[in-house]
């Protein structure tokens, strides 16, 4: 098993906790009990910091007590795609156009920029 990308854990009261455990190299669908529990990994995991009840770890390193520019630069290595937004957050709005496009090969790469640049216009 390789070494984990992230690890979170979430205690609650009066609720069950909340574990989640993503290796590294792999992609996760997280399935969580409700919104507050996901309210609270999806902060958590953008913000690269945690509450008092909670425990994260980015690639093997946690996040609690990390200074500014220690949580910048882990967090320029998450990548966080969410039902809601359809958008990999470590993109930029042209790599979210194109991402698709690009990764199947469906036009030269410039096609993809020139289509991208127009809708984004």
């Amino acid at each position: 098993m390789s070494a984990l990308a992230l690890r979170y854990d979430l205690k609650r009261d009066g609720h069950a906790p909340v574990s989640v455990a993503v290796p590294g190299g792999t992609t996760q669908r997280v399935r969580l009990p409700d919104t507050e529990a996901r309210t609270h990994l999806v902060g958590a995991v953008l913000s690269t910091r945690c509450g008092l009840d909670e425990e994260l770890e980015l690639f093997g390193e946690p996040v609690r007590g990390l200074k500014r520019l220690q949580r910048g630069r882990l967090h320029e290595r998450i990548g966080v795609l969410t039902q809601a937004m359809g958008l990999i957050s470590n993109l930029n709005a042209w790599e979210n156009i194109s991402l698709e496009a690009a990764y199947h090969g469906t036009q030269p790469i410039a096609r993809i920029a020139q289509t991208a640049r127009d809708a984004l216009q």
